[in-house]
C-alpha cells in the first residue's frame, strides 16, 4: 500500500467509507447470486451487449468491497462511480434491449432489485447532491421500466414500484451520507483537539522550560557572579571559582547545543546528571558497562526533559522535605531505557495541603517528561517520604503523576461507539426518512385495498409498520432499548401474517409491499444494535411468508424467493454496524495516539526553542565574565566590579522578562555604575503589548539616563487595570496608560 493510502485510511471518513464499502460488496454479491436465474431468463431475450451490461453492474459493487480492503479511497470512489454509471445505462437499455414487450406480473427485470445497490454506491462516491440526484433519477426510470414492462402497461403499478424505490433508496441514500458525515465531524473534532493539545503542550513546554532554566541560573550563574565579585585575593579562592564556573559552563546548554534530531549519548547523559546532583544525595548506579554504555543515544528532547524533572525532583526535597537521607538512582538499560528515582525520607506531603506554587512546579516536572514521551510517577504521605519516578520511555502502567490520579468522571469512561448518534436516528434526518417511508407505504395500501382478502388488516398492517419505525426514530443509545426492540419484532411478526390477506397472483408485487417494510424495520434494529433479535424476527417473518406461499401453490422455491432477497439489508447491517463500531474506535485510538504524538513533538519543539533563545540571551549578557572566570587568569578589582553588573544585568533580564531588552540593560549598567539601584519587574505575564513594550523601554532608557542615585523601578503592570506600566526614578514617577501608548503622565512625587 502507498504511503497516501496508508494517510488516508487513519481518517475517519476514509475508515468509514472502507466499512460501507465492504458492506456493499457483501450485499452486492448476496443480491448477484439471488438474482442470477431471473437476471439469465430475461437475459436470454437480449443482445450480448446486455449481458456485459449485466456482469459489469454485478462485479463492480463486489469489487467496491473488495478495493475497500487495500485500495485508496480514489481508486474505490472510481469502481463505485463506474458501477453507478453502467446500471444507469442498463436501466434505460432495458427495454429497447428486452425483445419483447411485457414480463410476468409477478416477474420483475434484473435492475430492480439492485438499485438500492446503485443508490447506496452513488452515497458512498458522491457529494451528497449528485448522489441524492442520482437516486431521484433512478427511483424514476425505474418506475418507467416497471411500467414499461408490466403485462398492459398498468400505470398504477409502475407509479408504485417507482414509490418503493425512492423510499428505499432514500434511506440507502442517506444513512451513508450521514455516517461520512459523521467520520467527517470526528477528523475536525480530532484536528481541533490536536491544536488544542499542540498549544497546550508548547505553553506548558516553554513555562517548564523557563522555570528549569531560570532556576538553574539563579542557583548556579547568579550565585558564582554574585560570589566572584564578593571575593578576595587568594589563591585557593580563585582556584574554587575556577573550578565552579567551570562546571557551570558546562552545565548550562550552549546555544544551538540541541535539536529535535540530535542525540546524547547515556554517557554524557550520566555525567550532567552525576554534576548536578548535591552531595547531599547518595548516587546509586545500574548501567550498561562503559564500551556498551556509549552506544546508547537518547533524544536530546528527553535527555534535557529528564535533567530538568531530575533537577525539580532533587530542589524540591532539599527545599521541602527537612532533615533526611536522600538518594538518586539511575538505570539505563539497552536499547535505550532510562529510569531515574529521586527519593528521600523527610517531611513528605499530602496532595490537598500543598500549595498551588509548589504543586505547579511538580505538574511541570510531569508536563515535561510527558511531552517526550516519558512518564513521571509522584509518591508520596506526610512523615513517609517522597519518591519521583522518572522513565523514558514511559512506562505504560504509570505515565502520569499518581498526585493528580482522581477516579474517572463517568461520563469520561470509554464507551463503545454509538452508531445511532453517529447517524442521526433520532434527529430530523430520521424524521424525514420515516416520512418518505411512511407516504411510500400508505400509497402502496390504499392503493391496492381493492387487490386483497381483507382491507381492515391491510390498514391495520400499515399501522404496525408506521409504529415500528416511529419507535426505531427514537432518541436512545445503543443497543436499542430492549422492550421497544422487542415490540418492534412483535410487530414484524403481526405484519408478516399480512401475506395470508393477499391473493397468490398478488405476491411480489406492490399488494405485498409489506415484505420489503419488514425487512427495513429489522434493518434499522439491526443499525441500532440489536442484530440477534433482528435475525429472529427476520427468520420468524420467513417462516410464516413462506408458510403462506406454500399454502397458495407456490414451489419452495418460489416461496423462499418473496423473503430470502429482503434478507440483503439485514446482512449489511450485520457487516456495517460492528465494523463500523470497531472502526470509529480505531480511529478515535488513532486520534489519540496522533494527539499526544503531536503534543509530544510541539512540546519537545518548544521547550527546545526557549532552551536556545534563553541560552542565547544569557551568553550575550554574562559570556564574557563566565569565560573570564573559567580561566586561570587572575582577578582585579575591576573584573570584580564587572561581575557584579553583570550579575545584576542576568537579574534584571529573569524579573524583568521583556522590560530587558539590550537598550535597557545597558542604560541600567551605566547608571549602577553612577550608584543608581535598580528594579526591573515584569507583572504582565506576557500581555503587554508591543506599542506598550516599545513606549515603556524608551521611557525606561530616558529616565535612566537622568539618574544619578537612589531608586529606579521599571514595572509593567498586570492586565486588566487601566494603567499598563510606570517608570519611578527618585522624586518622578512616570504613569502609562493601558490604552493610549502616545500619553503618559509626569506625576511628580507620586508613588507607583
Amino acid at each position: 500500500m502507498s504511503e497516501s493510502a496508508v494517510f488516508e485510511t487513519r481518517t475517519a471518513e476514509s475508515r468509514t467509507r472502507r466499512v460501507l464499502g465492504v458492506a456493499l460488496g457483501v450485499a452486492a454479491l448476496f443480491y448477484a447470486i439471488n438474482g442470477y436465474g431471473t437476471a439469465t431468463a430475461q437475459l436470454a431475450l437480449m443482445p450480448p451487449v446486455a449481458v456485459v451490461l449485466y456482469l459489469v453492474v454485478s462485479i463492480a459493487p463486489i469489487a467496491v468491497g473488495l478495493a475497500s480492503v487495500w485500495a485508496p479511497d480514489w481508486g474505490i470512489r472510481a469502481l463505485g462511480s463506474v458501477h453507478c454509471l453502467v446500471y444507469a445505462v442498463s436501466l434505460v437499455s432495458f427495454v429497447p434491449l428486452l425483445g419483447t414487450s411485457s414480463l410476468p406480473l409477478s416477474t420483475t427485470p434484473w435492475t430492480y432489485e439492485v438499485t438500492v445497490v446503485a443508490t447506496a454506491a452513488s452515497a458512498l462516491c458522491w457529494p451528497a447532491r449528485a448522489a441524492w440526484s442520482y437516486a431521484v433519477l433512478i427511483s424514476a426510470a425505474a418506475g418507467v421500466v416497471r411500467y414499461a414492462t408490466l403485462p398492459g402497461e398498468d400505470l398504477t403499478r409502475g407509479f408504485q414500484d417507482g414509490a418503493i424505490i425512492l423510499a428505499v433508496a432514500a434511506i440507502f441514500v442517506a444513512l451513508p451520507q450521514l455516517a461520512l458525515r459523521a467520520g467527517q465531524e470526528l477528523d475536525a473534532a480530532g484536528a481541533r483537539a490536536r491544536e488544542e493539545a499542540t498549544n497546550d503542550a508548547r505553553v506548558r513546554a516553554v513555562q517548564s522550560e523557563r522555570i528549569r532554566l531560570d532556576a538553574l541560573m539563579h542557583d548556579h550563574v547568579l550565585a558564582l557572579l554574585l560570589a566572584a565579585g564578593r571575593s578576595g585575593d587568594q589563591p585557593a579562592e580563585r582556584a574554587e571559582l575556577q573550578a565552579r564556573a567551570q562546571r557551570v559552563v558546562e552545565l548550562l546548554p550552549a546555544p544551538d547545543s540541541a535539536t529535535l534530531d540530535s542525540h546524547m549519548t547515556a554517557t554524557d547523559f550520566l555525567q550532567r546528571l552525576h554534576e548536578s546532583t548535591p552531595t547531599a544525595f547518595e548516587w546509586r548506579e545500574a548501567v550498561l558497562p562503559e564500551q556498551d554504555l556509549a552506544s546508547v543515544r537518547l533524544p536530546q528532547s528527553a535527555a534535557h526533559a529528564l535533567l530538568g524533572a531530575a533537577a525539580e525532583a532533587v530542589t524540591n526535597s532539599v527545599r521541602h522535605a527537612g532533615p533526611a537521607q536522600r538518594s538518586i538512582e539511575v538505570h539505563i538499560t539497552a536499547p535505550t531505557r532510562v529510569d531515574v528515582v529521586v527519593a528521600d525520607d523527610g517531611r513528605g506531603f499530602s496532595r490537598d495541603a500543598v500549595p498551588a506554587e509548589r504543586l505547579g512546579v511538580q505538574l511541570s516536572m510531569e508536563a515535561r517528561v510527558n511531552s517526550v514521551g516519558g512518564s513521571a510517577d509522584l509518591q508520596s504521605r506526610p512523615g513517609e517520604g517522597t519518591t519521583v519516578r522518572l522513565a523514558w520511555p514511559a512506562l505504560h502502567e504509570t505515565g502520569r503523576m499518581r498526585t493528580r490520579a482522581v477516579a474517572k468522571d463517568p461520563s469520561e469512561v470509554s464507551t463503545p461507539t454509538d452508531i445511532s448518534s453517529a447517524l442521526r436516528l433520532g434527529a430530523w434526518p430520521a424524521w424525514l426518512l420515516m416520512a418518505a417511508f411512511t407516504v411510500a407505504n400508505a400509497l402502496n395500501t390504499l392503493s391496492t385495498l381493492s387487490e386483497v382478502y381483507w382491507p381492515p388488516y391491510a390498514i391495520l398492517t400499515l399501522l404496525a409498520v408506521t409504529t415500528g419505525a416511529f419507535l426505531l426514530c427514537q432518541p436512545a443509545p445503543d443497543p436499542y432499548v430492549r422492550l421497544p426492540s422487542i415490540l418492534v419484532v412483535l410487530l414484524v411478526i403481526g405484519v408478516s401474517f399480512a401475506a395470508w390477506n393477499v391473493p397468490p397472483g398478488h405476491l411480489g408485487t406492490p399488494t405485498s409491499w409489506f415484505l420489503l417494510s419488514s425487512a427495513i424495520l429489522l434493518f434499522f434494529l439491526a443499525v441500532r444494535g440489536r442484530i440477534v433479535l433482528a435475525w429472529f424476527g427476520f427468520a420468524v417473518h420467513m417462516v410464516i411468508v413462506t408458510w403462506a406461499a406454500l399454502a397458495a401453490g407456490f414451489t419452495p422455491t418460489a416461496a423462499l424467493s418473496f423473503t430470502i432477497p429482503h434478507a440483503v439489508p439485514i446482512l449489511a447491517a450485520s457487516v456495517f454496524v460492528p465494523l463500523l463500531r470497531s472502526t470509529l474506535a480505531q480511529v478515535r485510538q488513532l486520534q489519540e495516539e496522533a494527539r499526544t504524538h503531536a503534543a509530544a513533538q510541539e512540546g519537545a519543539r518548544a521547550g527546545l526553542a526557549e532552551q536556545e533563545r534563553r541560552m542565547r540571551r544569557l551568553w550575550d549578557i554574562s559570556e564574557e565574565a563566565l569565560t573570564h572566570l573559567a580561566s586561570p587568569a587572575p582577578l582585579t578589582p575591576a573584573d570584580r566590579h564587572d561581575f557584579l553588573l553583570t550579575e545584576a544585568a542576568v537579574r534584571d533580564w529573569l524579573r524583568g522578562g521583556p522590560l530587558a531588552t539590550p537598550e535597557v540593560l545597558a542604560a541600567a549598567r551605566t547608571a549602577r555604575e553612577r550608584g543608581v539601584r535598580i528594579s526591573l519587574l515584569d507583572d504582565s505575564h506576557g500581555s503587554a503589548s508591543p506599542q506598550i513594550l516599545a513606549r515603556v523601554t524608551g521611557e525606561a532608557v530616558a529616565a535612566l539616563a537622568e539618574a544619578n542615585s537612589g531608586d529606579a523601578v521599571i514595572r509593567l503592570l498586570p492586565a486588566g487595570r487601566s494603567l499598563a506600566a510606570t517608570v519611578h526614578t527618585g522624586a518622578r514617577t512616570l504613569i502609562i496608560p493601558a490604552i493610549d501608548t502616545s500619553i503618559s503622565a509626569d506625576v511628580g512625587d507620586s508613588t507607583a
